[in-house]
This record gives C-alpha cells, structure tokens and sequence, in this order.
C-alpha cells in the first residue's frame, strides 16, 4: 500500500499489534422505530482527558437518547494517554472510536491501516456532507498534512483556531513608564530592564520567568524564518543548531540570563511559581500557551493580589533579524480515528454524530451544553452561560460538555469570550509560521532512525539548556555544542531527510 507518514518523530512506540479487536457491538433495539437512526447501538470512545462524564451529565444524555447510542467513556490523561493507547492497541483492545495526536501518528498506524483497523474515511465522506465539506472545502490542508500518497484519510483532526504561546506582560507598568509595545525583541529587553530598573511597586521583579526554556522557542523563526528543528537553507537539509539565526537567538537569550533580566530559577520551577511570581510583582512578564486555562491561571490571582493591575499580552509579535514572525501550529489537534472493524451500525452511527458535530446545533451543544439550561442567547445573539448549571455536568469548572471529544469542530470559547486570546489567535495567523517539513521514514528503517534520533536529542537536550544558565557560553562553547550532535548522528539524519524529507505545500492554509 503507498501511503505516507506524516510525522518526523512517533508518538509511541508499540509492541506488534496482536490483530484481534474487541469493537462495541449492536444493542438490542429498544423503542428504534421512534428514533430516526434506528436501533440501539453501542461504542466505546478512548479520550486524551483528565476526566469521563458521569452518568447524570445531561449534555451526554441528550446526546444519547438523540443518535440512540450507549457510549462506554474511557479516558486517559495527556501526559499518559500515549502509553494507554499503545497499551490498548499492542493487546488487540481497540476501541471503536480513539484519538492521535494531531500531526503525529503512533508507530504501528500503518500496520493498523494494513489489518484494516483504521477506518479509511473516503469510503464515507460523500455521504455526510458536513464532514465532506469540512474536509474538503472548509480545511482541505487536511488531505495535504494527513491524506495518503492516493488520497485516503485515516484520521480526521479537529480545528482548534491558530494557538501558541505569546509573551504575557504587566500593561499597567508599562504604561506608568511611557513604554510602548516593543516592537523587536531587542527592545523587549530593553523595556524590561527599564521596569526592572524603576521599580514601580517596590517587589526587585526580573523581567522575565518561565517555567521551561521550551517557551523561549517561539521566537526562534524571528531568528531564522523556519519553524521546523529540521528544513532546508540553501538547498540542503540542516538541523537549526547550525543556522547562524539560531545561534543569534540563543546569544540573545544568554544575554538576557547574564544581564539579570531572566529570573535565574526558571529552569526550577513549577507553573505554580511562575503564576505566583507574576501575581505578586516578582517578574515583568512570562510566556505561557494563550488558551482560557493558561490565561485565568495568571489573570486571576494578578487580580486578587492587585485588582489595580493589568495584564497584556504583547501583540503583534516583537519582530527579529529574520522579521516577524511567531511559531504557531497547524491549527489542528487530535485526531479522530475509527475502528474499521467495528460493526457497519456502529461505524455509521459514530459517523452520525461525527457529521452533526460539524452543523451549528452540534457546535453549539460541543462547546455550552444544552441551550436553555448551560446557556441562552440573548436580544443582542450573544451567548450567556449558565456556569451553575454547567458546573453540575462539567468535571472542572466552567468545562466542556464532553461532546466535543467525539469529533467537533469547535467555536473554541475563549476565542469568543476573551477578546485578547481572539486578538492572539488572529495574530497568529497573520504572524504565525507553521511547520512545513515532513520525512516519511519506511518500517524496515525505523528502529535505526528512532535509534539515531535518540541518541540525538539527548546530546541536544544536554547541551542546549547549558546556554541559558550560564553553564556554557555562546562565544566559547558553541563549536562544542556542534561537535556533539555531529558525534551523535547529525550527518546521518541529514542523510535520512535528503532521502525521505520533503516540503508539503501548505499553500491552502492561511
């Protein structure tokens, strides 16, 4: 079969699939006559969530009682669900419905495509117009980022808006000292060291603090015009370690631990120190993922600390030598994937809703629950939720109704609800550079390229943290730093990517 992998490094690593699936069968046909999609039917769904709904949620309920189904919820945490999923999927316990991660795929997809596990989804996209028209004529870089070399479709991936990480920073500070938004990120230094310098509530704040280097990484194509670890530059594959950019980027953020404006316990804390530090004046500004979660965990307690305060963040992007730019990503998430095994009632069932999830009524049922009762639409259109309501079926706080797991194409809320996660995502899209670059690395070379790969990062990730704890220095190191991913494997990769890298062209995305 001539397919593709549209991944450079695999989600999980899995035992040989035993090819045996336990799908969810058909129930017994309890009042089907009075339900337009006939009898009662049966499916099991495996999530990437902290949480399943309880039997009381009414979102779910509805639901059910609407597709006439009987859903068995499991779920697994993010940081544990690739684990889970190659557990399930080594043992032949396939659910009938599951999720990957978008733009990557687990080790032994293809193996679960050849033993016709995986739904090919092109064997049913002309019957659900809506998930036709979301593949095909809403979002159709999908079929570019996760199509087959002869056009089938495997996994679906929902569109979650344009999303990365941005600078957070003290407004209020800003503007009691005349500064404007930085416009390059030399000048964000500079702004900060200004704060820093005058001290405007008396707390001694470092200008800035994370709670991982990962975060300083989205300004890297303001250094080099890529966002990819791996692309091409004049004509020939590099890893960005060897691009003068990159090493521009890293001395600029030496510089900042050096002069004193990067807060030097960032690589010891927990998110929760960092929010605590922002919250009570001890840094000037941070970066975090620019979601409703991440945005409330730093507002709120600024607020409870200081309802005087003010918290921004910096839009557009500070520009660098290479322009402005800004990593962001594809836009898409998790994918969602279907057991071809399953019964032809489950699968059509599951496709149902999959299809509805895609019409006004499913995304508003996906993303406030049930009109009436989570939420109402006043004179002006504008959603009104019904947090009390919502909290009784929700599983955190003002939380989703769970249907948005089974493939929504959701109005992401905090878009509508929160005017600068909206201004971020359309920032983003002007500003944002996404990953272009793919390698399709065949099974019977796989184990040496996981082999090299490994070996790879982990010269990389023991040298490069060196840089901005002041371990090794840019000027004097950085020669070492090289040597060390070419010991590890750097030509050998390269030689991997002129042989199956590519460049996919993206140019529907905007």
């Amino acid at each position: 079969m001539n397919r593709k992998l549209r991944t450079i490094a695999c989600v999980v690593c899995l035992a040989l699939i035993v090819p045996q699936v336990f799908a969810g069968g058909t129930g017994e046909a309890t009042g089907a006559d009075a339900n337009p999609y006939g009898k009662l039917v049966k499916f099991s769904f495996f999530s990437a969530s902290p949480n399943v709904p309880s039997d009381d949620n009414r979102t779910v309920q509805w639901l059910e009682e609407k597709f006439n189904v009987k859903i068995t919820w499991e779920a697994s945490p993010w940081g544990d669900y690739g684990n889970a999923l190659a557990t399930k999927l080594a043992g032949g316990d396939i659910p009938d419905w599951f999720q990957i991660q978008g733009g990557s795929r687990p080790a032994l997809f293809d193996e679960l495509i050849e033993d016709g596990v995986v739904l090919n989804y092109t064997d049913y996209l002309n019957e659900y117009p809506n998930l036709y028209r979301y593949v095909n004529e809403e979002h159709p870089e999908i079929l570019v980022l996760w199509g087959e070399k002869n056009g089938d479709l495997y996994g679906i991936p929902g569109f979650f808006g344009f999303q990365r990480h941005a600078p957070i920073y003290r407004k209020d500070w800003f503007d009691k000292l005349g500064l404007g938004v930085p416009d390059t990120w030399d000048e964000y230094k500079e702004s900060l060291k200004k704060v820093m310098e005058a001290d405007p509530e008396g707390t001694k704040p470092y200008g800035v603090s994370v709670f991982t280097a990962y975060f300083f990484q989205n300004a890297i194509p303001a250094y080099t015009g890529h966002a990819e670890n791996w692309y091409k530059k004049d004509g020939e594959w590099i890893y960005r370690a060897f691009d003068p950019g990159f090493k521009e980027w890293l001395a600029f953020w030496e510089s900042m631990y050096d002069d004193g404006i990067l807060d030097p316990e960032f690589n010891l804390l927990k998110i929760s120190d960092v929010t605590s530090k922002f919250a009570s004046g001890k840094i000037v500004s941070t970066f975090n993922h620019i979601n409703t979660v991440n945005w409330n965990i730093f507002h709120d307690p600024l607020m409870a600390n200081n309802p005087q305060a003010e918290m921004a963040l910096m839009l557009p992007y500070p520009a660098g030598p290479a322009g402005r730019y800004w990593v962001r990503n594809d836009g898409f998430f998790m994918a969602e994937v279907m057991n071809g095994r399953s019964d032809e009632e489950v699968i059509r069932r599951m496709l149902a809703i999959f299809d509805w999830n895609h019409t006004k009524e499913g995304e508003m049922a996906s993303t406030y629950g049930l009109e009436g009762i989570h939420y109402t639409i006043d004179a002006k259109g504008n959603v009104v939720r019904n947090l009390e309501e919502t909290n009784k079926d929700a599983n955190t706080p003002g939380g989703d109704q769970f249907i948005r797991r089974l493939g929504a194409n959701p109005v992401v809320r905090e878009q509508i609800e929160i005017p600068e996660i909206r201004a971020n995502s359309e920032a983003l899209a002007k500003y944002g550079v996404t990953n272009t670059v793919r390698i399709d690395i065949p099974l019977e070379d796989k184990d040496d390229w996981q082999d090299v790969n490994t070996r790879f990062n982990e010269a990389n990730n023991e040298w490069f943290p060196k840089f901005f704890i002041g371990e090794a220095s840019v000027s004097e190191d950085y020669d070492a730093y090289l040597n060390a991913l070419r010991a590890a494997g750097y030509e050998k990769i390269r030689a991997y990517f002129d042989k199956y890298g590519y460049v996919l062209d993206l140019g529907s995305v905007k």
